[in-house]
């Protein structure tokens, strides 16, 4: 490279990075900027779900405090003697016993109880009352069906061994699921993926859905703040006149976008990963599951599914840079910023159904098949050369809508599309 050519690229790098950083000062003084990038991410959502967790927790205290009030008649504790057994057993529900059943339904139309059991005349079953207008009738009904269900099972299991029947008619067989990876010992069972591919693989679209609609969030009004706003105030002809490239003008402007963009992935990340912590570790039951999942995964896997995300965040910011440039006002702009969020909800979520993978077809869709990709790097079935495919399709739509961009931006895409008339050029005609 001659020094010429040197100094025209020092040159042009020195105008992005400026352009750059003047748009993210600008975006930065937007309230529309601020709110979804950072607050809703930082503040609000990681709110929501705690306020959740914490509500789930209250109850499950409460119910320990306060058990479940439920009385089983006279005449039917007789009849139902594993469910009585259960009931007195649990913690969570407590048994209350009254002189007669007229006493009981008194009771329950006084929320004195929650529930009133008794065996139906013919002994072909046993029928739960509520009442409808007590706070915790759900729970109760919840506690009733759970633990009468258990109860049925052990009282099954105890009259079939004490039936008398042959001991080849009473044998319980048990179903051991083995993955592809275990059977050919590809893998040893502590690395062993596709153990929990369903659960991944609802997992990874649930978290994908989650995490691009928040970022879109913080990519939209960067991107109308950059250009969008620039036409309806009618200060795009001024720009336009600025002595630096066109696509120095862009590319600066785009960054300034993309900038934001993963500033908002960032937080938005942090802040998901802030909350699961703290509501997993809030919950006894989930210590093993965490365990479990901290063995199961690997920086490489991390690092391959943050590579998949980070082109996902280029693509959608070069899409809302794109329409940006090429919405005529502000509100147009955001209408048609919906209908994309709306489909960029729905491609993801082709990564929760089961059996859905990377393919010959799936592998043309773009953002859908960077979440397959992720999908498959969780799931221990990824293609190396459908992943490049994939990584080449979305960089390749990038690229293209950039340069759309640049040609709507600058009045030039009449162009490229027979029949438009330019909407604006350097002339202002």
């Amino acid at each position: 490279m001659t020094e010429s050519s040197r100094d025209i690229t020092r040159e042009t790098l020195r105008e992005i990075s400026t352009i750059t950083f003047k748009e993210l000062v600008h975006c930065l003084r937007d309230s529309h900027v601020i709110i979804y990038s950072l607050i809703l991410p930082l503040v609000f959502y990681p709110l929501i779900i705690i306020g959740a967790s914490e509500f789930a927790l209250w109850r499950e205290g409460l119910t320990e405090r306060s058990p479940i009030r439920i009385c089983i008649s006279q005449d039917s504790i007789r009849e139902l003697p594993a469910l009585n057994k259960k009931i007195e057993a649990s913690k969570k529900v407590k048994a209350v016993q009254f002189a007669d059943r007229d006493s009981a339904i008194q009771a329950l139309k006084e929320k004195k109880i929650d529930c009133f059991l008794e065996t139906k005349p013919d002994l072909s079953g046993m029928t739960a009352y509520f009442n409808p207008s007590a706070d915790r009738h759900l729970e109760a009904r919840v506690f009733v069906t759970t633990m009468a269900s258990a109860a049925k099972s052990e009282a099954t299991s105890k009259l079939i061994k004490n039936s008398g029947l042959p001991p080849e008619l009473l044998k319980v067989y048990s179903v051991s699921f083995k993955s592809l990876a275990e059977v050919k010992e590809i893998k040893t069972p502590a690395r062993n993926q596709n153990k929990y591919a369903m659960i991944k693989s609802i997992a990874i679209g649930v978290f994908c859905i989650y995490t691009l609609v928040i970022i879109q969030s913080g990519t939209v009004y960067p991107a109308l703040t950059a250009f969008t706003l620039e036409i309806e105030k009618k200060t795009i002809l001024t720009t336009q006149l600025i002595p630096v490239q066109p696509w120095s003008l862009i590319l600066g402007k785009f960054f300034s976008v993309l900038s934001v963009s993963i500033t908002t992935a960032l937080i938005n990340l942090s802040s998901l990963l802030f909350v699961a912590l703290y509501f997993l570790l809030k919950m006894p039951w989930s210590h093993e599951f965490l365990k479990r999942t901290v063995d199961n995964i690997t920086p490489s896997d991390v690092a391959a599914v943050l590579s998949v995300f980070f082109l996902a965040i280029v693509l959608l910011s070069s899409t809302y840079c794109f329409i940006a440039c090429l919405a005529k006002s502000f509100k147009e702009a955001q209408n048609i910023s919906s209908l994309i969020l709306i489909g960029t909800m729905l491609l993801p979520a082709v990564a929760m159904i089961p059996g859905v993978g990377l393919n010959g077809m799936t592998v043309l869709i773009p953002l859908s098949n960077l979440v397959l990709a992720a999908k498959g790097i969780v799931t221990d079935e990824i293609s190396a050369p459908l992943t490049i495919i994939a990584v080449l399709i979305n960089l390749a739509l990038a690229l293209l809508l950039l340069y759309l961009a640049r040609l709507a931006f600058y009045g030039e895409l009449s162009s490229i599309i027979p029949g438009k008339r330019a909407i604006r050029n350097l002339n202002g005609n």
